[in-house]
């Protein structure tokens, strides 16, 4: 994970440095090169890292454990599950809204 992790700020920061993206806001729209699609694929890579480790491996229950850092969602692991499918589920949804839009950055 660490190595995804890691990749995030990365893709986006080169894509603009070496001139392949104009700007930030070119990272709405995944149709403007291979850059873009790479945070976008590491976005939803680390997503699915994360829920698969707080539903599948034992994360949800070391989260209720510490109270301190997940506020508001109610006591026990079962409470927080729904919660990280619907943030998944939530960013899915904004990617595939990025696809379908098809934003156009401003001109600066």
């Amino acid at each position: 994970m660490g190595i995804l992790r890691d990749q995030l700020p990365k893709s986006w920061s080169l894509g603009i440095l070496i001139g392949g993206v104009p700007g930030v806001f070119s990272y709405l729209n995944p149709r403007n090169g291979p850059h873009v699609i790479a945070f976008v694929a590491t976005a939803v890579g680390l997503s699915f890292v994360a829920a698969n480790r707080v539903l599948f491996g034992g994360g949800a229950e070391i989260l209720a454990q510490h109270p301190g850092v997940v506020n508001g969602m109610g006591d026990g692991p079962g409470a927080i599950k729904p919660v990280v499918v619907a943030a998944l589920v939530a960013q899915l949804a904004a990617f595939a809204a990025m696809w379908i839009i098809d934003f156009q950055s401003p001109s600066v």
